[in-house]
């Protein structure tokens, strides 16, 4: 085999570890003696080729092929390798992913105001009512938002089901719409460790509930009602306002607004 193929073939191979030097620190070959076998100068005794062989799991002749058939051989094994051993059912990776931690979900149990910026209609912050329960050995969560069109002044009811999970300190909530059946929602929330829960900041992933039903991300702000609340009331206070509005404080606009930092470069969560 021509000496060029097994350095093409090597160089190929390292470019997927982090660095040479690991690659020669993990094989125990000395580094100015393995960038000989990188730019061909030489090539590796039976003793250091076997190293290389038992690092990069290939047999001997697969490092030794034609660069070409090589480059196949490795992609054929990508392939492989991304090809499920086994198949897991839905239930066990619902339960897997979902797997309550009751013990640090409890003390959020209760009703929230969630404020967000609208996908649909820029300018306008949306109010909702959100309740937290426990039910079978589960968090639950079922929101409601009401609201009336800015533009055409039609009134809307859309309700969403859902399961709420802890993770790395951050509550998980998976939402389904529950009315239509045309949306999902996925808010992840920062956890708070103050003795009383007030706000909860995160951000929310939905589609626009207008024409375009562009998928897009906005900063949300949980404020924490209590355990029990008057339904009635607060699902009145529910809907649509201007970002102008009074009827939203000037703490919680600044906590939703959508701005990206040049430090940021990405929407990230405010912080209290």
């Amino acid at each position: 085999m021509p000496i060029a193929d097994l350095k093409t073939n090597l160089r190929r191979l390292c470019s997927y570890q982090k660095s040479i030097s690991e690659v020669c620190r993990r094989t125990t070959i000395n580094r100015q003696q393995f960038n000989r076998y990188l730019s061909g100068a030489t090539r590796p005794s039976a003793h250091n080729l076997q190293k290389i062989c038992r690092f990069f799991e290939l047999d001997e002749y697969e490092l030794l092929l034609p660069h070409e058939h090589f480059r196949d051989l490795l992609r054929a094994r990508d392939d492989r390798l991304l090809e499920p051993k086994s198949r897991p059912s839905l239930a066990a990776l619902v339960e897997r992913a979902l797997a309550p931690d009751l013990r640090e979900l409890r003390r959020y149990e209760g009703y929230y105001f969630s404020y967000f910026h609208s996908l649909g209609w820029q300018g306008w912050i949306m109010r909702s009512l959100v309740r937290f329960y426990e039910h079978d050995g589960r968090m639950f969560v079922k929101s409601i938002e009401r609201f009336r069109d800015p533009r055409s002044k039609d009134r809307y009811t859309m309700k969403y089901d859902g399961l709420v999970t802890a993770m790395s300190n951050r509550l998980f909530v998976y939402e389904y719409e529950s009315l239509l059946g045309g949306a999902v929602a996925m808010t992840i929330l920062n956890m708070t460790y103050r003795s009383h829960i007030t706000l909860l900041t995160g951000i929310t992933l939905a589609a626009s509930t207008g024409r375009r039903r562009a998928p897009g991300a906005a900063r949300v702000v949980y404020q924490y009602l209590g355990k029990t609340v008057d339904r009635r009331e607060v699902l009145a206070a529910c809907g649509a306002f201007p970002e102008k509005s009074a009827a939203v404080s000037a703490e919680i606009k600044r906590l939703i607004t959508n701005t990206v930092s040049k430090r940021d470069k990405v929407l990230l969560s405010s912080k209290i």
